[in-house]
């Protein structure tokens, strides 16, 4: 027989109604239970007073009967727990019932039993009082075979056929299972193909008891001896029923730290995928995500692939399902689960990034709960990786001249420092190149500034051009530009200034009113080599070189070396800057 034990859980398989039910056994009743139930015992109440009532028989009870029920009563806390419920061996009690009593009175006695169980169990400190409302609903399957019996055998089962007594027992299953699986339904709201199941274990158990009921109750010689005779197979079934319980329990404290572990990660995860937002490196978002997501999801295989990336040569069963799984996500443009072959993949889309993460394992699939945690972690990851392009778009633009496209006045500090600090440990070679475009004011006042802006962009043109890949040419301000060159001796020097001299004074723009206009440049360098020499010193260098040019006629190249000029004892000035520099006229 089945009995009601927890309410208020629905569980969406057979084989987790168990282990989502154990904490909520013994917790008072929910109000919507307790109706449920109410009503359920009213209308038993009235079956019962019916088949009294209107029974063929007479009301008589063998004085025995009274030890049976009492021995009923003991048994119904024998609780061996499935499902939802629980089974509890009192078939071994309800065939004696039916063959002492009349039919009509037994699911009375019953009740009764069940009622006296319940009592028992809150005297004892292990049962609530609002249990008593479950007495009818689980009383009902007695209704089933004392309606067979009362119409197959005038109500008496001793006299019973062997057929009746199965046909009985079949309307006691049946009874059970229809008043089961809505009251589950209604209560919990267990599917019934769910709770079907756990009623063919109940029903596995009651067919094993009844016959030992039957036949002891055949060879005994009254309810009473029965009922004693029973008492020790009772125990021993009382004694593995308790060992059961406390090992469920056991287990179920486990799996509840296991639970609270497995939540303390997924907290981790959402940590971690927190951090992905504030993170401005795309290459170790990408590390990070995968791994955290392996783990995470217990997965047998994890990839990260970004769009036109190679697919890898070995072709197992999981990379196969890992890339059907990304092609159908990519297609979808959102995160996509399917099966292949018994191995289950997720795939998630990261737009920002240009990437698909996939997770796959075999056997089992993952659940709405680990494909939400998948899907957070990637929107995670996208955040972090247009947060990464604005970092690298603002940090370009910090450090970026915007009409020209070359390094700005403060990039170029930041290299000049770098590299001026770098040639005080090394003592390599270092120098520095300054350009200002000739005249340059005549053609913002005679062509206009749009004009002005579009010779800065082609001498910025013929700059990039010319320099080394490895050079940053940089706007110095206004019409005036700067190179930084480290590694080259003074004749290198020399010739990448002049040949950017010459690119300039190739260069023709023009006009509005289409007027060819030509431009030229001079040039300032200032080299050193093993002599120590500050960046301001290197500068005002360069810039004295710069003036000489400008002085001996502009559109030429004039440096000065200041390793040589230190060791003359003379240094670079406006005045007196002839021995100082020397000219490379165009």
């Amino acid at each position: 027989m089945s009995v009601s034990e927890a309410g208020g859980v629905a569980p969406i398989r057979p084989d987790g109604l168990l282990e989502t039910s154990w904490a909520s056994r013994g917790r008072p009743m929910h109000p919507r239970e307790r109706r449920i139930e109410g009503l359920v015992t009213l209308a038993f109440a009235a079956i019962a007073a019916l088949l009294m009532a209107f029974g063929p028989g007479k009301l008589e009870l063998d004085p025995g009967i009274a030890v049976l029920v009492l021995a009923y009563a003991a048994t119904t806390r024998i609780n061996f727990p499935i499902g939802l419920a629980g089974t509890v061996p009192t078939q071994l009690f309800l065939v004696p019932l039916f063959l002492a009593a009349p039919a009509e009175t037994v699911p009375a006695l019953v009740a009764s039993g069940l009622a006296i169980g319940h009592l028992m169990a809150f005297v004892a400190g292990r049962g609530r009082l609002d249990r008593l409302a479950c007495v009818g609903g689980d009383a009902l399957h007695a209704v089933g075979p004392a309606l067979v019996l009362i119409v197959a055998a005038g109500g008496v089962a001793a006299d019973a056929a062997p057929w009746v007594l199965a046909l009985a027992l079949a309307a006691q299953f049946a009874v059970d299972l229809v008043s089961g699986l809505g009251r589950e339904h209604l209560i919990s709201g267990v599917a019934p193909q769910v709770q079907t199941v756990v009623h063919v274990q109940i029903w596995a158990a009651d067919l094993a008891l009844a016959p030992i009921g039957y036949l002891v109750a055949r060879a005994s010689d009254g309810p009473a001896t029965a009922a004693i005779a029973l008492l020790p197979l009772v125990g021993l079934l009382a004694y593995a029923v308790r060992d059961r319980r406390k090992r469920i329990g056991t287990a179920h404290e486990r799996l509840q730290a296991l639970e609270s572990e497995r939540e303390r990660l997924r907290m981790a995860v959402r940590r971690i995928g927190d951090s992905f937002a504030a993170n401005l490196d795309p290459g170790a978002i990408l590390d990070v995500i995968t791994a955290t997501v392996n783990d995470a999801l217990q997965a047998d295989a994890s990839r990260l692939m970004t769009r036109g990336a190679p697919e890898p040569s070995v072709a197992d069963d999981l990379t196969i399902a890992l890339r059907d799984a990304e092609e159908r996500a990519l297609r979808a443009g959102y995160l996509q689960q399917i099966e292949v072959g018994g191995v289950h993949s997720v795939a998630c889309p990261l737009h920002a990034l240009g990437a698909v993460l996939s997770v796959a394992r075999r056997g089992t699939a993952y659940d709405a709960e680990e494909r939400s945690l998948l899907g957070y972690l990637c929107r995670q990851a996208d955040v972090a990786g247009v947060n990464a392009s604005r970092h690298r778009y603002f940090q370009r633009q910090a450090v970026t001249d915007e009409l020209t496209g070359l390094a700005n006045h403060r990039r170029f500090q930041e290299v000049l420092d770098g590299l001026v600090g770098d040639h005080s440990d090394s003592g390599d070679e270092l120098a520095l190149l300054l350009i200002d475009l000739d005249d340059f004011k005549l053609v913002n006042d005679l062509h206009g500034h749009l004009t002005g802006d579009e010779v800065l962009r082609e001498v910025s043109r013929c700059l990039r051009d010319n320099c080394r890949s490895t050079d940053d040419p940089a706007r110095y301000g206004g019409e005036e530009f700067a190179v930084v060159l480290d590694g080259l001796d003074l004749d290198q020097v020399l010739a990448l200034a002049e040949r950017v001299r010459q690119a300039i004074a190739e260069v023709v723009v023009s006009s509005p009113s289409g007027e060819r206009i030509g431009i030229s440049a001079s040039f300032g360098v200032a080299r050193m080599g093993g002599q120590r020499v500050s960046r301001r010193d290197l500068i005002a260098a360069a810039d004295a070189a710069l003036y000489e040019a400008k002085d001996r006629g502009k559109n030429r190249v004039a440096w000065v070396d200041l390793d040589h000029s230190a060791s003359a004892g003379e240094n670079p000035s406006r005045s007196g800057r002839a021995p100082l520099a020397r000219l490379a006229a165009g």
